[in-house]
């Protein structure tokens, strides 16, 4: 989406291991060959690159420059000390509502079936079972995710909260 909607920007995802190893290795050098107009996809994978783009947003001040994407909540993240407060801008995308599923029709005629189905874009975009999508996707999001961000103490307890939720899911 960004991609389309930024079109005129430079393109850089940090879940590519040569690109993550130069961000994490030579940050500088990283941003000199990435100068302006920039995205960077999964930023928090580079958590100290924050503190980088504090000092070139502040030495350049031109707005707009990058565009920050990622799975993770950026303010949740621990190891990005940087807020970046007073110069960012945080948009945060939530799953598809009743009213774009209807424009689009892809809203399922009977509640039920909607109601499983659910938002999230990728249902839709390649067609997956609910009952395949939702299990896979608790379970990489909490043994990715909520982990990595979050120093949970109990994951055995985290992760039958995700088999609950499978259950509840199977009954139905």
């Amino acid at each position: 989406m960004l991609k389309t909607a930024f079109s005129g920007y430079t393109y850089v995802s940090l879940e590519d291991p040569d690109t993550l190893a130069y961000a994490l290795e030579d940050p500088r050098g990283f941003f000199s060959t990435y100068q302006q107009k920039i995205i960077i996809d999964e930023a928090q994978r580079a958590p100290h690159i924050f503190s980088y783009l504090q000092g070139i947003v502040n030495s350049h001040n031109q707005p707009g420059q990058f565009i920050l994407s990622g799975s993770q909540n950026f303010l949740l993240h621990r190891k990005i000390t940087q807020s970046l407060a007073g110069r960012v801008s945080i948009h945060r995308l939530f799953p598809f509502d009743l009213n774009e599923l209807l424009q689009a029709e892809l809203l399922a005629k009977d509640w039920h079936t909607a109601a499983l189905k659910g938002g999230y874009p990728r249902i839709y975009d390649v067609d997956i079972p609910a009952s395949a999508y939702y299990p896979s996707y608790l379970d990489s999001y909490i043994t990715r995710d909520i982990e990595e961000i979050v120093n949970i103490r109990n994951v055995a307890l985290l992760r039958n909260l995700s088999g609950y939720a499978q259950e509840g899911q199977d009954k139905s």
